[in-house]
């Protein structure tokens, strides 16, 4: 998608393509660049924030609330994907990834016993990540073979397949970076979600004796 357009802060109450809108007034700026993202600056808080894989033919979608305040700016990429948020509260956006990701992670397990459930989680400023992975028992099996009796090697989430890693996609990331405080919103909502989906997949799946839930923050 290559772009060049301003939306404005403030509006009418609905939904609207961005090439439907006014281009003058106060107005958030989404900038083209010679590589595979948008970016812009948020209005608040002058971050800049790049929005990756974007579509050619996507249409930003600009939704403004009662009082004519810009609340989000999505597109579609088979799902809606959301570009930018103001800063207001995410608790139902991370429910609904609780709930996609509990109902995946539950598809890939099936009756497979299961020996290892990582959570993986990511945050520089820039990226933010956060991910459950499914470590099954032929897996440890196997890497028990490559490594021998070294546990180290049984308990890191990177040496399990990435075929059963189930992750937030990428209007998480944007999701957290459009908030004030953004490094302690992402601490609070990998906290959240590592709990929910703690207590709703154990007692669900199919364990080996030697089962452990590990937290594995990467750098």
């Amino acid at each position: 998608m290559h772009v060049n357009i301003q939306i404005p802060l403030r509006y009418q109450f609905g939904e609207f393509p961005a090439s439907q809108l006014p281009q003058d007034g106060e107005a958030i700026c989404f900038r083209s660049t010679p590589y595979d993202f948008i970016e812009y600056t948020h209005p608040k808080f002058g971050r800049e924030i790049r929005v990756y894989h974007v579509p050619e033919d996507a249409e930003l979608l600009a939704m403004y609330q009662e009082d004519g305040e810009l609340l989000w700016i999505s597109f579609f990429d088979g799902d809606r994907r959301y570009a930018y948020f103001a800063d207001c509260s995410f608790d139902g956006l991370l429910d609904d990834a609780v709930i996609r990701m509990r109902l995946a992670a539950l598809q890939i397990a099936g009756e497979t016993p299961v020996s290892r459930l990582f959570f993986e989680s990511f945050f520089d400023g820039e990226s933010a990540d956060f991910a459950v992975k499914i470590g099954t028992a032929a897996d440890m099996e196997e890497i028990r073979g490559r490594y021998g009796d070294d546990t180290g090697a049984v308990n890191n989430s990177g040496e399990y397949p990435s075929a059963r890693r189930i992750a937030c996609d990428d209007s998480f990331r944007i999701l957290v970076l459009c908030t004030e405080n953004c490094a302690d919103r992402w601490r609070e909502a990998v906290s959240s979600m590592t709990k929910q989906l703690t207590d709703y997949l154990v007692p669900r799946l199919c364990k080996t004796p030697d089962f452990r839930v590990i937290d594995a923050e990467y750098d």
